[in-house]
């Protein structure tokens, strides 16, 4: 609806002076009220003006604000007699002063989702465009677990290659660091011999293995011909490397055969 002005003079119902009303108050917000008398009176009255059969034009008002679910006016102070109407939140429906692990109060709001079935595949929008939360048709969310920028790669270790003492798999730089979501180390059913095998985070070195317990090692053990490890699917977080530390690994010479290490990662500001 065009936005237009409505001009309520003196007359029966309407207090003296000239009133000017923004129609925007019809469709989602009353946005403003200019009023022109320098004493700035409230010409939505009171609840109790509302109820009187003489003030036609406030109950009238008071029932679109009330639709709109204005509960309260501000007709604070401003120049020529103009004052802002704000619509506000009902605190029955929200209660913003309740702090984190306070005790709990008032009604949720509820948020809603678009529904489609199995077997649909969403329409794309454009990056940075809104879009709608979706779930099926049972009211359940699509959730898809990870990062959206996850990244595979592969490293195969030959025989030829030798052992490796803390090579690097993935270097960064400093102010990153590498999430690992899926990681494997499988040995080719050549070998002849097993295969031990440590992959975890380091700047230069991995930590020593310890009875203890060594932070930052990802996957350890020692691996016969066809042998392996394969821990997590990529859509959760396996570990996370300190700032600047590189994926490494260090393993026994794959005699025979082949090693071959398979991770999925992506990279977060430290």
């Amino acid at each position: 609806m065009a936005t237009s002005d409505i001009d309520l003079t003196e007359g029966s119902g309407v207090k003296a002076a000239t009133h000017t009303i923004s129609e925007d108050a019809v469709t989602k917000h009353i946005q403003r009220v200019n009023i022109n008398d320098s004493a700035g009176a409230d010409i939505l009255g009171t609840t109790a003006d509302a109820a009187s059969a003489t003030t036609s034009v406030k109950a009238a008002l008071r029932a679109i604000a009330t639709a709109l679910g204005v509960t309260a006016l501000d007709l604070g102070s401003g120049t020529g007699g103009t004052r802002t109407i704000r619509t506000m939140i009902d605190s029955s429906q929200l209660d913003p002063t309740v702090a984190h692990d306070a005790v709990d109060s008032g009604a949720p709001y509820k948020m809603g989702f678009r529904a489609i079935a199995h077997g649909t595949n969403p329409t794309a929008v454009a990056a940075a465009d809104r879009t709608d939360w979706l779930a099926n048709r049972a009211g359940i969310p699509w959730v898809i677990g990870g990062h959206p920028n996850v990244i595979t790669k592969s490293a195969t270790i030959d025989d030829a290659d030798g052992a490796q003492t803390d090579a690097s798999l993935l270097t960064i730089a400093g102010g990153l660091k590498i999430v690992v979501t899926a990681l494997s180390a499988i040995c080719a059913s050549s070998n002849s011999g097993a295969v031990a095998v440590r992959i975890g985070f380091g700047t230069a070195t991995l930590g020593a293995a310890s009875e203890a317990g060594t932070a930052g090692i990802l996957l350890e053990g020692k691996y016969a011909a066809s042998g392996g490890n394969q821990k997590g699917n990529g859509a959760g977080i396996l570990g996370i490397g300190g700032d600047g530390e590189d994926l490494r690994i260090t393993c026994d010479d794959p005699a025979g055969g082949s090693l071959f290490v398979t991770f999925s990662y992506y990279t977060i500001e430290s």
